[in-house]
């Protein structure tokens, strides 16, 4: 029923940025998460498109029964963008760290 409801609201979601877009009608669009608002930036057919990623957390885990079609919606959207600004984080932290900083 939760992935039901989830293609339900990326549905919406589409539809809900199209007429965004009509409505302000930007000079451009900068979507952050590649496999998220990325995607949907690049369906919408907005140009120019700019899409933001950090690290590799689209893409994460690695393990992830979803991986496959992850990747295949993160080529979709940088192919789509005009504009890709990527960094990497710090994606390693040790467990010392992570309590202290996080």
């Amino acid at each position: 029923m939760n992935r039901i409801k989830r293609i339900f609201e990326f549905e919406l979601a589409l539809f809900s940025i199209k007429k965004l877009i009509r409505k302000h009608n930007p000079d451009m669009v900068i979507a952050e998460r590649t496999t998220s608002y990325g995607f949907l930036a690049a369906l919408s057919g907005i140009k120019p498109v700019a899409i933001a990623q950090q690290g590799r957390t689209d893409l994460w885990p690695e393990n992830s029964i979803l991986l496959p079609f992850k990747r295949i919606i993160q080529n979709y959207a940088f192919k789509k963008a005009d504009i890709i600004h990527a960094w990497q984080g710090n994606d390693i932290f040790d467990d010392r760290s992570e309590r202290q900083h996080g």
